[in-house]
Parts: C-alpha cells; structure tokens; sequence
C-alpha cells in the first residue's frame, strides 16, 4: 500500500511477511508458524514460509520462531519490470516513507535476477541507490564532482547549521537498512529486513567447541524429534545428547519444551528504526516476553529431564557456561548433587525441570540415562573430527555406539545429525536408519537420521 501524506495510514495495516530459514528446513518452519499463529495461512516458499501479519504478529514471529535465520516485510506487491527506468518508475510507487526515514546515513541494497530481461543486478543496485539518493531517503555517496564528501552540513535545533565531518561507513550504526530486489522471469518483488540476518544468535552461545552448531538447526532437529512446549496433555520428556558438544541442543530442547522467547536479553531490531514503529507498545510487548522466563509451571505430573554429556571436559565445561547465560543454572544438577539415575530406574528424585551436563563416555554415562529416553546427537563427522581423532578411531566410537543402542531397546526414539555424503553410521552400526531432514551445517550438507526398531 502506498502511503499518502505521510506513514500513519500503515500504523494498523497487516504485512506480507517473509521469514527466511536454512536449506531444507521449510517444513520445519512452516509447522512451527502453523502453531504460532493458528488460523493464519501458512505459505511455504522457497528458502522460507510467508504470512499476513499485523505489527504485533511481526513481533510475536521474531520473539517466538526458532527456526528462521531472518524475517522480512514485502514493500507493495509484485510488479512487471524490464528496464532500469521501469524500475525506477515501480521503486518509486512503494511506500518507503513508512520504512525508511528520511536522510538515512546508510543503506543495503541486495539483488537478484533470474530469467530476466533486467538482468545486470549491479544495475539494478545502483539504480535503487539513484532512487533512494534523489528523494532524500539516503545521503549521497557522492558530491556533484562524483568526490565522497568529507563534510556534511547540519541544521541545529536553533537554526544553526554547523559542519561537520562524514562519518564512515565503518563507524555507522549496525543498524542500517536492508533492501532486497529479486527479479524473476520480469517480475520484481522488494523487500525490507526486520531483524538483520543473525535470528540464530540467541545470546548465549559464546563458548563453543569443534563444528559448533547453529541455534536455529538445533532448534529445527529438536523440533523433528517431536519434541513440543509442554501442555496439559504432554507425556514427560527424558532427552540425552551423548555428544553434546557446546551444549545447543539440549539448551534448545529446554527453551522449546518451556515455551521462552528466543532472544536472551532485549536487543535492537532493524523494524524498531521503521517510522511506522509503535515503540510504546513493542515496549510493553518486550517486557511480557522476557517476563515469561521466570515464570515456569509445568502441567501436573509432566516432568522435563535434559541430559547433555561428552568425554571432553572442555565441552561440557563450554556447555555449562553456555547454560548460565540461557539462565537455565536454576535446573541445573550437579553430579555430586543426586544421585545417578539408573536405566532400569524413572527419574522420580529429579526436581521436575533438571538439566545436567556430564563428562564421559558415553558407554559410561548410558547407565544414568532413564528408560524411554530420546537421544538427540549431533556427533563428529566430516574433515573437522580428522583434528581430534583418527577415521579408526572414528569408526570405533560409531561401532561401539551403535552396540549401545542395541542394548537399549528401550530407547526407541534416535535422531543423529550426521554429515550426508560418506556417511559412516549405517555401515558402522549396523542398523537402519531413515533421514527425516536435510540442511546444511556450517557449510557442510547434514541429514537427521532416525533409528529404525
């Protein structure tokens, strides 16, 4: 919609939403949304899934969803574009002005052009950046002698102008604008980023160990183990990650199971610079949010038991850091603080929200690991193993792994993120197992593989 004498037209409007998640987790995505908003059409799209939305629902998505990498607003509609000046004339009947605010010092323009007659996307770049220019939306690069200017002049409160010097564009604020132009087969489509491209930094992964896992695949595996925020009618969960690493999976488990919001701790969004932004209420909005972490009741009779472990002290040390600053340290149980769990045994002398972090092997932990347990696991594979252990040794721990799952016939839920070409764990095991994922970690094409009984 285009905005006429100003913004304010748009305060109440619904968006056209777009939120972008890694290869392969559309469905993931697309469910989760399903459940955040019920009753909303959920459309999956390539690279992510669309909803109609009002500025409380943008809210609630970036809040709420663990799955998307980003979120961002469609600006009008799509339109025909063939030529430069076509798209200048398209740029120009979309309502930046409820976006961007005027004399922004900065701007990312992004450009995508596929089967089109308009094809040179550093064209199309800098045709938007001439647009953005001439109608004040952005300060100029360039002077009119094509120099960069070194000094700007600007109006006081009091009338006064003064000089000053340009700042740089390593010194800009990290909040800049992001504007997004994908032209396929003529048709164009704009869109502008409401959170940056960094959803996944929860903000309490900063110790990490070897092939650290994102947040948000973390949070798409545990959500294809089944795993959901607890209710009324919720079985109790009992989950194991015997690789546990840096500790994102289980941590991820404990926030999803709880219902909290994604971000740790209130952070700027790239929607709160929007002039059509209604501060006061995003304010009320973020304080119920982080509200709801210290409020944790679990359905009668419902218990929650987490269980992380990994041979190395310093992953399991990284794990327990990376826990105090999710604020989980009020489930956490030390070793020495009960007594072990015994497979044969429930967990009935664990509070009912616990979250332990062990060190060992897991061959030695598996005798604390309650019965019925999921084992959720993203072991080492692919070439950054080779830097602690040899292919042999490899080969071994799977060996010895999948011998431990025969002897647990108990557990029949195993899901084991593993790297998809040369994959080692059939042949190594001896078992059967069916992908029910596929995505990419740290560049590497990964599958979800769950156990066949």
């Amino acid at each position: 919609r285009r905005v006429h004498g100003g913004s304010n037209s748009l305060l109440m409007s619904t968006f056209r939403l777009f939120a972008a998640c890694s290869r392969g987790l559309g469905d993931i995505l697309k469910n989760e949304l399903k459940a955040l908003f019920p009753g909303k059409s959920i459309s999956a799209t390539e690279g992510g899934a669309i909803l109609r939305g009002s500025q409380s629902d943008l809210w609630k998505l970036v809040w709420n969803c663990r799955t998307a990498e980003s979120v961002h607003v469609e600006v009008g509609g799509s339109q025909r574009v063939r030529s430069a000046a076509e798209l200048r004339s398209s740029f120009l009947r979309l309502p930046w002005s409820a976006y961007l605010k005027m004399n922004t010092a900065n701007v990312h323009i992004k450009a995508e052009s596929y089967r089109s007659q308009l094809f040179h996307e550093t064209l199309v770049k800098q045709t938007i950046r001439g647009v953005l220019e001439d109608h004040s939306f952005v300060k100029p690069r360039k002077n009119k002698d094509g120099f960069k200017p070194t000094v700007e002049h600007v109006r006081q409160p009091d009338g006064q102008v003064i000089t000053r010097a340009v700042k740089s564009e390593d010194t800009i604020s990290t909040h800049v604008p992001s504007i997004s132009t994908i032209i396929k087969a003529n048709m164009t489509q704009m869109y502008i980023s409401a959170t940056g491209d960094d959803l996944y930094r929860r903000g309490y992964r900063t110790h990490v160990t070897w092939g650290p896992m994102r947040e948000t695949l973390a949070a798409a595996c545990v959500r294809a183990a089944g795993i959901r925020p607890l209710t009324p009618d919720s079985q109790s969960i009992s989950l194991w990650d015997p690789f546990c690493g840096s500790g994102v999976i289980v941590l991820e488990a404990l926030a999803i199971s709880l219902g909290w919001p994604a971000p740790m701790t209130p952070r700027r969004f790239p929607f709160e610079f929007f002039p059509i932004h209604d501060s006061q209420q995003y304010a009320a909005f973020q304080t119920e949010q982080l509200a709801r972490r210290e409020k944790v009741s679990l359905p009668n009779k419902v218990k929650l038991q987490l269980l992380g472990s990994d041979i190395a002290v310093k992953a399991v040390s990284a794990a327990e850091h990376n826990a105090l600053l999710a604020e989980a340290e009020k489930f956490m149980v030390q070793s020495s603080d009960s007594s072990p769990v015994s497979s044969t045994q429930t967990s009935a002398g664990l509070p009912p929200v616990s979250l332990q972090f062990l060190q060992g092997d897991f061959e030695e932990i598996s005798a604390r690991v309650p019965k019925h347990s999921i084992i959720l696991t993203n072991p080492p594979y692919g070439y950054r193993s080779e830097q602690y252990m040899t292919p042999r040794q490899l080969s071994d721990m799977f060996e010895r792994f999948g011998v431990l799952l025969k002897s647990r016939p108990d557990i029949t839920q195993v899901y084991v993120l593993m790297v998809t070409h040369n994959n080692p764990l059939p042949q190594t095991t001896g078992l059967q197992w069916q992908p029910v994922l596929t995505s990419v970690n740290g560049g590497v094409p990964v599958q979800l593989l769950k156990l066949v009984r």
